[in-house]
């Protein structure tokens, strides 16, 4: 599953039915001035006679789908729960250009195959456009692109950030970027990083690919860099330390998740007490505080989405929808249903950009020209979906174990000017 989902701070405020209320007269007064029109009961027949898929004098459906059987299906299903949570806060404040939103939804199983059949089903029966809380997007994309149907999901595949797909949206991620950028190495810098190992299993696709980015990234700032194999299986923590030892690494920068992040970090700290920075490239809920404690303390732990240590009032908004509308589902700061909760928000944004008479290529080109979305501060930065996910500055927010193992504490970042919240930078060339 695409790891972790982070975030960052911003003090604009949630763009509520008031807000998209004033963004709607405007629109509708702009359209009568053009048309010759008068009075409100012109605005109630246009947005009575729009024709579009899923779109009716009152209400916009959508296609939701998401895995919602097998092993994936566990760990997803937390996704309706942040969707529940958005739709139905922005239906209690009036909708979107006053009408509500709803949805049909299919399970994809976490399949391509299964993905390209909910895919075209959904499509049949009509739906205005799609959420997508699954790790198989790219099965129905050809279908969505073919005939210009936005759709928002989870960034857990290259699709989402493929300029090919303009009516696909998402927020960054690693796992949709094949791109490196700076970020990593101008914090290992800030912490005092000289020099950085980084550990990755050869075995695995994906800790290389981790392990590649990361190299990149620290190298890019003036900061030798090594890159080791390690594998619980044929190797142990104290063989690891000799090897950290041995390079005068003051970094540890780990490619991998799992148990291998406490045996990772446990290994960094016995071979010198001249490490600055140990970063992992997952790891950030409780199960890591639960599970190890004060073995994993002064852990770094990096993401695109704003974590809950931050307490800024969008998370407040988050915590007390889930509350209200999704209160079976605990603990509501889990990463998938914030997740999908922000997703659910990006397209919300899209469908008010859309006008008062919504179609799908307005969806499209009205989100396209947005260029600062931060989810009200849930997302680490701002993103401008003009531009390419890959061709933009990006940011970070990072945590890290506190010294007793009890928690995290965010890492501020101190250079004048900076949002403390954020870490950013730019992007490397290929």
């Amino acid at each position: 599953m695409h790891r972790r989902l982070l975030l960052s701070l911003s003090q604009l405020r949630r763009p509520t039915a008031r807000r998209w209320g004033r963004v709607t007269a405007a629109a509708m007064a702009t359209i009568c001035v053009a048309a010759g029109c008068s009075g409100s009961s012109d605005a109630a027949r246009q947005a009575e006679t729009c024709d579009t898929p899923g779109v009716s004098a009152g209400e916009v459906r959508l296609g939701l789908i998401y895995p919602d059987s097998g092993l994936i299906g566990d760990v997803l299903r937390a996704a309706r729960s942040g969707v529940d949570a958005r739709l139905k806060l922005a239906n209690a404040e009036g909708g979107v250009n006053g009408r509500r939103v709803s949805y049909d939804w299919q399970n994809d199983e976490a399949s391509v195959s299964a993905n390209k059949v909910a895919t075209a089903k959904l499509v049949s029966q009509g739906v205005f456009g799609f959420l997508e809380m699954t790790t198989a997007g790219s099965g129905g994309a050809e279908l969505l692109r073919s005939q210009g149907i936005p759709a928002a999901g989870l960034p857990s595949e290259r699709v989402w950030a493929d300029p090919a797909y303009p009516n696909m949206f998402t927020f960054p991620s690693d796992l949709t970027s094949e791109h490196a950028t700076d970020i990593i190495g101008r914090y290992v810098k800030a912490q005092g990083g000289t020099r950085a190992i980084i550990v990755r299993n050869d075995t695995e696709e994906s800790s290389r690919g981790y392990g590649s980015l990361l190299e990149r990234s620290v190298t890019s700032v003036g900061i030798p860099a090594r890159v080791i194999s390690f594998s619980s299986v044929i190797s142990s923590p104290e063989q690891l330390a000799a090897q950290i030892r041995a390079d005068g690494a003051d970094a540890v920068l780990i490619a991998m998740g799992g148990d291998d992040i406490e045996r990772v970090t446990a290994a960094a700290h016995s071979a010198s007490s001249a490490i600055k920075t140990v970063i992992a490239v997952s790891g950030y809920g409780p199960d890591t505080i639960e599970r190890y404690g004060r073995t994993v303390a002064g852990l770094a732990i990096f993401a695109a989405i704003t974590p809950f240590e931050a307490d800024i009032p969008a998370q407040k908004t988050y915590l007390g929808a889930m509350a209200q509308y999704s209160p079976e589902f605990q603990p509501p700061n889990d990463a998938v249903a914030y997740s999908s909760y922000i997703v659910t928000d990006l397209f919300l944004r899209g469908l008010a950009a859309a006008g008062p008479c919504p179609t799908r290529e307005a969806f499209v080109k009205g989100l396209r020209a947005v260029k600062d979305y931060d989810a009200d501060g849930l997302l680490a930065g701002p993103v401008d979906f003009s531009r390419s996910l890959d061709q933009q500055d990006s940011c970070f927010t990072f945590v890290r174990v506190n010294s007793a193992g009890t928690g995290y504490e965010i890492v501020q970042n101190e250079a004048p000017g900076s949002n403390p919240l954020r870490w950013c930078g730019k992007p490397l060339a290929s």
